[in-house]
């Protein structure tokens, strides 16, 4: 379709010639259609300054073409200059047959009026408009349709001015797409939407169309290690399992599939197993970002000097990102702020979280994970803690999996008055997503370890009755 247009000799040819007469400084004499195309060239390579420079031009030259003022109000929509974009299209027929007009102003309807239902009304007749195009244009495959998806999902994700989408509306239609096509996988529009989805970290969508690309292809390459890493990141350990020993028969030294194991297995409490295979990675790769996992196995497995001599290779890893990636660098401190304290080295989880803190002394997680080394010192009143501990809990987006957190670590620490806190703290939010409901299933039993610890046997054992109701396993 268009690739193979602006690969044609004609279209270079044009190209050519319109960036010589560019860097010549000499006019151009072109049609509106040489002109449409050139931006649409540009708009496709991400090189919108071009884009709107070619348009300019193009009007200074055709100033009543509604094909090239309907070319710029998509460049406007681009750059987020909404009420610009609707003023050219308002300007424009109403009983206009450009395709791409009709798709700008289901744009302007969401991105601008934030009139989400009509806009999705409109972008569902433009995809009819683009079916008919398509079979009139001779196409078998639904090819035009495909795209038209694609680009009204990634109009839902990039269009809002505060970067904040509706997840819920662009998984809808990605579920639509992955249900009304066949032979998934097949495609370029496939492959844009995996990686939406797995950028977008929307990894319930990646999982339900590498299946289905599976389906059709169980030899896509790396297909099952994205599988498996959606799995994973969805907690489907045990199904993840299951897609890393596909890769690994498809692709014995698959790096990634190993790696998604190794930590499958962690979280499945396999800590020797992991081990195991984390020690093989960093033989062979000397990839310092294995280091995490390796640190954290050897303190699951009791290996404590082994987890201390190893976690300065971690701090070395984490040090590259102070600069250029802050967030990671934080992340990383916290989790090696977490190994000293697995370590009984208290006063080296305080150093390295307030490294963390450092950059970033508002984070509602990185107090909470302070709360707990303050608890674990003793040197602070444990109700001032419990206050501060709501106080950002009641910050965080998602407080249910934020307090359950907590709580386990005041209870590994053996600070069980604040774990209690915590865990009754879990248990005022109301659970929606499934992930919240799960932990609200599984807190029974976390309240009535603290209870038995406490020896409070009236509190433990309704506690315990509704855990082996709940969830038995964890029992």
């Amino acid at each position: 379709m268009k690739d193979e247009y602006f690969d044609s000799d004609d279209f270079q040819e044009l190209l050519h010639s319109y960036e010589e007469a560019k860097r010549g400084g000499y006019p151009n004499y072109l049609d509106e259609d040489d002109y449409a195309d050139l931006c649409d060239y540009y708009m496709t390579n991400s090189m919108p300054e071009q884009a709107m420079e070619c348009a300019e031009e193009g009007l200074r030259l055709h100033p009543d073409s509604n094909l090239i003022h309907g070319v710029m109000s998509g460049i406007l929509i681009y750059h987020h200059r909404y009420e610009e974009a609707k003023a050219i299209l308002d300007a424009l027929p109403k009983d206009d047959a450009n395709l791409e007009v009709f798709y700008q102003r289901a744009q302007i309807l969401y991105a601008y009026e934030k009139k989400t239902e009509e806009a999705e009304e409109q972008f569902r007749e433009w995809v009819e408009l683009t079916r008919e195009y398509g079979l009139k244009k001779g196409e078998k495959n639904d090819e035009y349709v495909r795209d038209a998806y694609v680009h009204i999902i990634t109009s839902f994700i990039v269009l809002p001015d505060d970067n904040l989408f509706e997840i819920e509306l662009v998984k809808r239609w990605m579920e639509e797409y992955i249900v009304s096509f066949q032979e998934i996988g097949k495609y370029e529009t496939d492959l844009i939407l995996i990686d939406i989805s797995r950028e977008e970290q929307m990894y319930d969508i990646t999982e339900k169309i590498m299946l289905k690309v599976l389906d059709n292809n169980p030899y896509f390459e790396d297909g099952y290690a994205i599988l498996a890493t959606a799995q994973h990141l969805i907690g489907k350990y045990e199904e993840s399992v299951e897609s890393c020993n596909f890769a690994l028969a498809i692709k014995p030294n698959d790096w990634t599939a190993k790696s998604i194991l190794a930590n499958n297995l962690f979280m499945q409490c396999k800590y020797e197993e992991s081990l195991a295979i984390v020690q093989e990675i960093i033989y062979n790769l000397e990839d310092d970002a294995q280091y995490l996992l390796l640190c954290k196995c050897l303190c699951m497995c009791e290996k404590y000097a082994e987890a201390l001599e190893k976690v300065g290779k971690l701090e070395d890893y984490a040090n590259t990102f102070e600069k250029d990636n802050p967030g990671q660098y934080c992340e990383l401190y916290s989790d090696i702020s977490e190994i000293y304290m697995m370590c009984e080295k208290t006063s080296d989880a305080k150093i390295a979280l307030n490294k963390a803190l450092l950059l970033n002394p508002e984070d509602s997680y990185l107090q909470i994970q302070m709360a707990v080394i303050l608890a674990k010192e003793g040197e602070t009143d444990k109700q001032e803690l419990a206050k501060t501990i709501e106080t950002y809990v009641n910050q965080v987006y998602n407080p249910i999996d934020t307090a359950m957190g907590a709580g386990v670590r005041f209870l590994l620490n053996d600070i069980d008055g604040l774990a209690l806190f915590c865990f009754k703290l879990t248990r005022k939010y109301k659970a929606e997503t499934e992930q919240e409901k799960k932990i609200h299933r599984i807190l029974p039993a976390y309240l009535a370890m603290v209870h038995y610890k406490q020896k409070d046997i009236y509190a433990f054992l309704p506690e315990i009755k509704l855990a082996c109701k709940q969830c038995p396993d964890a029992v």
